[in-house]
């Protein structure tokens, strides 16, 4: 009996906690996070290995995974003819080497579109 109160009474507060908050989604994974004892750890590259050095600095990294994804746009672009447009646009929106991504909001047919 001691038990099925105690279990009622953590669903009713994590509810009145989720109604109460105004970030809703956040909240629920903060609650679902501390109800399993699930912690993400945040792990932050220092440093990565490429085939000729490591690098260490923020800007290296982020240069390097952009050379990662835009040699793999380029294999494509060998094996399949229409992936062409699709690596025009990459090196179009992303033209100078840059160490953040940009966010184009896009629909589905907007996506077709593109491609």
């Amino acid at each position: 009996m001691l038990t099925r109160v105690i279990i009622e009474s953590k669903k009713l507060h994590c509810s009145n906690q989720i109604k109460t908050s105004s970030y809703t989604v956040t909240r629920v994974w903060k609650i679902l996070k501390d109800t399993t004892g699930k912690t993400q750890s945040v792990n932050t590259i220092m440093e990565i290995n490429t085939e000729s050095c490591q690098i260490t600095d923020t800007k290296g990294i982020g240069n390097v995974f952009n050379n990662f994804f835009i040699q793999i746009a380029e294999n494509l672009n060998y094996k399949h003819i229409n992936v062409y447009k699709a690596l025009q646009l990459l090196i179009a929106t992303y033209s100078d080497i840059t160490t953040e991504m940009k966010i184009i909001p896009m629909t589905r047919s907007d996506k077709y579109n593109k491609i």
